[in-house]
């Protein structure tokens, strides 16, 4: 599949580009080429307008939201950081297990963990006894447990292995400049907030068909669960302050490097860059000439945290 209908797949497109009839889970999805050479995603209803046919899948829905595509995205990073972005052209991102939250990708809480288990045995054994049409197989009552309790190890395997190939760069959506955020990132030293939208990161990595970019949703661990494929969109409760989102890659290189420089369009990326208001006014010259040198045009602003209020 080229590189369009690949973006096309990643974008998670919710109804058919013909008629817009939203898709329900399960059916049939047809990606492809028009006559006339343009791309489609078409269900049955329309399955006549695809000529070359690249792919037929079932659609399921995406296991995150996304925001609309003007919602601010801010990232906060020291400076080195940032000279760093602008010299390598590219955004960098670090591997899951070097985030430093210890319940990233987790499933839920350990004390919860036979409930878990006994969940997924019992989706394993329904699956067992229960063969999709056309497929047929039978398994003793002895198998069937033997199997599910086999599924169930593969899934652990699995979520180990996520640690070494889950790579994630993390950014905060809000309307305005966050204090907290500030405080946190940029109060020891000289730093900036890169300000951009959900609407440019997706054309930034146009190129990246495989990064997948949204919402983290935050849960009560004590009342739910997260599963295998989305539990990197998911994190505790406590953390709903942060408002991330994350752009997430799978990397299944013959090495894990702590962190991989994805190649971007700064320019397309970045839509202002905002001076570090705990710095002194020295920082922004130094901003602007790092930027020039590096061949930039970004727009620098001014911290909100600096105006001034009368009384």
């Amino acid at each position: 599949m080229d590189l369009e209908l690949r973006r096309i797949q990643r974008d998670s497109y919710e109804a058919c580009s013909k008629c817009q009839r939203p898709y329900t889970p399960g059916a049939a999805v047809y990606i492809g080429y028009t006559l006339g050479r343009q791309p489609a995603w078409v269900g049955d209803c329309c399955r006549e307008h695809v000529e070359d046919l690249f792919e037929r899948f079932e659609w399921q829905p995406r296991f995150y939201q996304v925001p609309s595509y003007a919602a601010k995205l801010w990232r906060y990073v020291d400076f080195a950081k940032f000279t760093a972005l602008l010299r390598d052209g590219g955004l960098y991102f670090s591997r899951v297990d070097q985030l430093g939250d210890p319940f990233e990708l987790a499933k839920g809480l350990s004390e919860r963990r036979a409930i878990w288990e006994a969940h997924n045995l019992d989706y394993y054994r329904n699956l067992l006894r229960n063969p999709p049409p056309g497929v047929e197989w039978s398994y003793t009552d002895a198998e069937i447990e033997e199997e599910a309790q086999s599924l169930l190890g593969q899934a652990y395997q699995s979520a180990r292995q996520q640690f070494q190939t889950i790579y994630v760069s993390c950014w905060h959506e809000n309307d305005a400049e966050s204090e907290a955020l500030w405080r946190l990132y940029c109060s020891t030293g000289p730093g900036v907030a890169l300000q951009t939208s959900f609407g440019r990161m997706l054309n930034a990595f146009r190129d990246e068909p495989d990064i997948a970019i949204g919402r983290v949703e935050y849960v009560d661990f004590r009342q739910r669960f997260a599963n295998l494929n989305d539990a990197v969109f998911r994190k505790r409760s406590s953390l709903s302050h942060e408002r991330e989102v994350r752009a997430v890659h799978h990397h299944f290189g013959s090495c894990s490097p702590k962190g991989i420089v994805f190649q971007v369009d700064t320019s397309v990326l970045i839509e202002r860059v905002v001076v570090s208001p705990f710095a002194g006014s020295w920082l922004r010259d130094v901003v602007s000439e790092t930027i020039q040198r590096y061949g930039h045009t970004f727009t620098i602003s001014t911290s909100e945290l600096l105006l001034e209020p009368f009384f």
